[in-house]
């Protein structure tokens, strides 16, 4: 009893550090392909985190299923969770930007003439 269940937690630890090594080396692939472009750096760097997304939410899925819990209970834990974690990334990327571009636009609004 003891063996079945230590397995199953080495196998869902495996499936998500493959799924988290998979997102990662995407997002390395995807992040070194678009500082190329003319892209801002903190786009660049959203899109890579968003590129790290997929790959988890599937290893999650599949540990799921070792320890027994139904697709579509998993499914709506995966909603909030997923919800939550773009809404703080997102809104700190965007606060970051505002007080960027309001601090460039104070500074070249009041430069002085030459």
């Amino acid at each position: 009893m003891t063996t079945d269940i230590t397995t199953q937690i080495i196998i869902v630890v495996a499936t998500l550090l493959i799924a988290l090594s998979m997102g990662l080396f995407l997002r390395y692939l995807l992040v070194r392909r678009l500082k190329k472009t003319v892209l801002d750096n903190w786009l660049i760097q959203i899109l890579g985190f968003l590129i790290i997304i997929p790959p988890v939410i599937v290893g999650t899925i599949v540990a799921s299923f070792f320890f027994g819990i139904q697709l579509p209970e998993m499914l709506a834990i995966l909603q909030y969770v997923v919800k939550d974690i773009l809404n703080v990334h997102l809104e700190s990327r965007i606060e970051h930007t505002h007080h960027s571009t309001s601090n460039w636009c104070w500074t070249y609004a009041h430069e002085a003439p030459q």
